[in-house]
């Protein structure tokens, strides 16, 4: 049986390998034949390499050939035929066979092909790297921005920085205007006013087409309500183009930037950014204030009064901060005050609320109104309500100056000369310590560090009088100064605590915080010594009022003893217009009417009367 099965097998392969070779090559078929017959993978294989055959194999064709037993060496084969004796193989060999010599256009033309798709491959790869740049750019400033708003300013600087080292990346590059905006975001989360500050603005100057422009202006903004900050750098910013910006954003560009040429003095280029302010714009009532002072200077009366109402009309419509419609209502009553219009004085400073910080100024400049017009029962009313507790940090060195005018006029010599007596023990005992803390300092920032002590100091042992420090204090241009500098000092106790984790940049800004704070003290000082200037030369023009006044009183005095003489010497002396001189307060117009018992009370200070008749007589001889 063994013989017959060999010479079957030996039938199949003299068929199969015979030695010409044929024309369509062996099967699928025939390979599970071998296989059936126990013919060794080997032997196949190289059957199949005689006949060069190709196997076109589909999963079902694998499968069968599987559950037949086909070896997998075999299959691997089968499957590599296409790749070996396909028709590309075939053509291969026959070039070969050909051995073709190309020509040398031939030769140049696949040279250039070949650059061509180098040149192609480098480009692709290029912007391949390029966008992979990008995306890496974008997610480590997404992730220091991120730092940044979470509180980790000191992380978020060292992310930046690395990022900036590792690129080697310098200004002019993306990655350095990205990286300038991101830690300018950083230190302003961390508090560092100044230092971002600078930074932001930077980051504007480098172009309002760059993505961050209208973030850092916005970002700045809001730092310059905290800190005293208008570089003259702020002036190229006028360059740029916006108009592709909202409405909204517009508009605050324009105010901001009105806002700096005004603090600068330049009023034109100042008024043209506040007229570019839209009237929908909740900074167009500040705008208008600011207009209307600028236009007081020039004398534009009429202008400065349509731009004060159209600002609290705006105001009011726009629900803006009340504070701007206030001091809209004073700038209106100091027109019609300069306009010897008294009656609409009084109408624009009876408009200021209780509420209002302009308060105090407006009750003073409403006596000198009531004083002008001789209405001194409601004049006496204000200075009553100027000398309650509400107002003792309210500095006015000519109040008890004004009152005894008023009693002097009305012939109450008595009130008169008590009133002059309070200015004397009151305020004219404090020009000597003025005088002394003014002669002792060399230097503004001399000033700036013993007016510090004095505030400090306990009041009996402080160099100036508290309600001089408070007349100081409570100036604006002190404020915005002294508030900078302290802003300063924090920033600079800030960097020294995390010194190690900024390096280098650290050192920078503390370097550039030293500087600041020096000029920043010298400034300090020169708003002192102007301050105090002030006070000393007011209750110096106080004190020569009150020289004039005793002159009356002394002629009054003297008038009185002549006629006092005339009369024991029996000259017959005409008569009198006389009055009690009983003082009474009272509240409302004709509401209630009481001896004044020392309480004041908040709602009531607005309605206080001062009733005191006309003592004076008038004598015909």
């Amino acid at each position: 049986m063994r013989v017959l099965k060999a010479i079957a097998v030996t039938g199949v392969l003299v068929v199969l390998v015979g030695t010409a070779p044929r024309a369509w090559g062996i099967t699928k078929d025939e390979v599970m034949t071998l296989v059936s017959l126990k013919v060794p993978a080997a032997q196949i294989i190289k059957t199949i390499k005689k006949d060069r055959s190709v196997f076109h194999l589909t999963i079902q064709d694998i499968l069968k050939l599987k559950r037949k037993g086909v070896p997998e060496s075999v299959l691997r084969f089968m499957l590599s035929t296409p790749q070996r004796y396909g028709s590309k193989a075939r053509h291969n060999a026959v070039q070969v066979r050909q051995k073709h010599v190309k020509s040398a256009a031939e030769l140049q033309r696949e040279e250039a092909a070949r650059r061509e798709e180098a040149r192609r491959r480098a480009i692709e790869e290029r912007k391949r790297m390029e966008a992979q740049r990008r995306m890496m750019n974008r997610n480590i400033t997404r992730k220091g921005i991120e730092m940044a708003e979470d509180g980790d300013w000191v992380d978020a600087i060292q992310t930046f920085r690395t990022f900036l080292r590792s690129g080697n990346y310098t200004k002019g590059t993306p990655e350095y205007y990205n990286a300038t905006y991101g830690m300018a975001l950083a230190f302003a989360r961390g508090g560092l006013a100044q230092s971002a500050a600078r930074m932001f603005l930077e980051v504007l100057l480098m172009g309002a087409d760059k993505p961050f422009f209208k973030d850092a202006f916005l970002e700045l903004r809001k730092l310059r309500k905290k800190i005293d900050y208008s570089p003259t750098a702020m002036e190229k910013l006028t360059s740029y183009d916006v108009s592709g910006f909202s409405q909204e954003f517009q508009d605050t560009f324009h105010y901001v930037l009105g806002e700096y040429f005004q603090n600068y003095g330049n009023y034109q280029r100042a008024v043209a950014f506040f007229n570019s302010v839209s009237d929908e714009s909740k900074d167009k009532p500040k705008a208008l204030y600011l207009l209307g002072l600028i236009q007081i200077q020039n004398k534009l009366y009429r202008s400065a009064v349509m731009s004060f109402e159209k600002a609290i009309q705006l105001g009011e419509k726009l629900h803006v901060s009340h504070e701007v419609i206030d001091l809209s209502y004073l700038a209106l009553a100091r027109i019609a005050y300069e306009n010897s219009n008294y009656d609409a004085a009084i109408y624009y400073y009876r408009k200021v609320p209780q509420s209002s910080l302009s308060l105090a100024r407006s009750f003073y400049e409403l006596a000198w109104t009531y004083l002008m017009k001789l209405d001194y029962s409601r004049a006496l009313g204000i200075f009553h309500a100027l000398h309650s507790p509400f107002f003792k940090h309210s500095f006015y060195p000519d109040l008890w100056i004004m009152e005894a005018r008023v009693y002097t006029d009305l012939c109450h010599y008595k009130e008169a000369n008590e009133a002059l007596h309070e200015f004397d023990s009151t305020i004219s005992v404090l020009l000597p310590k003025i005088k002394t803390f003014l002669n002792s300092q060399r230097s503004p920032k001399d000033f700036y560090v013993n007016f510090v002590k004095a505030a400090d100091a306990p009041p009996k042992q402080s160099a100036l009088p508290e309600i001089v420090i408070y007349k100081v204090i409570s100036d604006i241009g002190f404020y915005n100064v002294y508030k900078t500098l302290k802003e300063i000092e924090r920033e600079r106790n800030l960097l020294r605590e995390n010194a190690g984790a900024l390096g280098e940049i650290g050192q920078h800004l503390q370097q550039k915080l030293a500087q600041l704070y020096e000029d920043k003290q010298i400034q300090m000082g020169i708003t002192i010594q102007r301050l105090l200037r002030q006070v000393d030369d007011s209750i110096g023009d106080a004190m020569v009022h009150e020289t004039e006044i005793q002159v009356d009183l002394n002629s009054a005095a003297m008038e009185k003893l002549q006629i006092e003489t005339a009369q024991l010497s029996g000259e017959k002396v005409g008569t009198a217009q006389k009055g009690k001189s009983k003082q009474k307060a009272i509240v409302g117009s004709d509401q209630e009417v009481w001896n004044w018992d020392g309480d004041y009370w908040w709602d009531e200070l607005p309605y206080y009367r001062g009733f005191i008749k006309d003592k004076c007589i008038k004598y015909i001889r």
